[in-house]
């Protein structure tokens, strides 16, 4: 009797996402706003299928944006822009409905590196994508949603959530 098992594969990447992002602050009325412009993130993935079905992906993004702050209407006070930043260490489980179609959602852990819009903790991101394989190689389109500091690391008195609607293309290698 011998047995045999499915080979699990292992696959890196790389991509490249375009999103629209905007900053939930509560909407106070009459007060200042705040707004992201020329979102972009690029990054390394790493992927390990289980079986055909069920993949585990994470990987780290950069995330780099201009944060623009507006005044509440009657200062005079001008516009600033600033610049943020953020590393992204996603931990996502993707299954499989279609031999090219999957869902993905989890756990987003974020580190801003910006102190005025400070997006340090977990967040969630969940998608729905297509893939292509050539050989060894896959492209990837995902739409997705994400929800940035749901739960931060320091708690201040006013949080303020960066969520984002992104188009994320990936192209990977399985190595093993």
């Amino acid at each position: 009797m011998t047995a045999s098992f499915a080979q699990s594969s292992l696959r890196v990447g790389t991509l490249v996402e375009f999103s629209s992002a905007m900053v939930d602050d509560g909407d106070w009325v009459g007060s200042g706003s705040s707004d992201l412009q020329k979102y972009r993130t690029l990054g390394l993935s790493f992927s390990k299928a289980w079986n055909d079905k069920w993949e585990l992906y994470s990987g780290i993004y950069s995330i780099e944006a201009d944060h623009i702050m507006t005044p509440a209407p009657g200062l005079d006070i001008p516009e600033r822009t600033e610049d943020f930043s953020m590393l992204s260490i996603p931990v996502l489980g993707s299954y499989s409905f279609l031999p090219f179609a999957f869902v993905t959602a989890g756990p987003v852990f974020d580190f801003s590196g910006s102190d005025n819009l400070d997006q340090s903790g977990i967040g969630y991101q969940v998608g729905v994508g297509g893939k292509y394989h050539v050989d060894k190689v896959r492209f990837s389109l995902i739409p997705n949603f994400k929800r940035h500091g749901v739960i931060l690391y320091d708690s201040p008195s006013r949080k303020r959530n960066v969520m984002e609607f992104g188009l994320r293309f990936e192209v990977s290698y399985q190595i093993k």
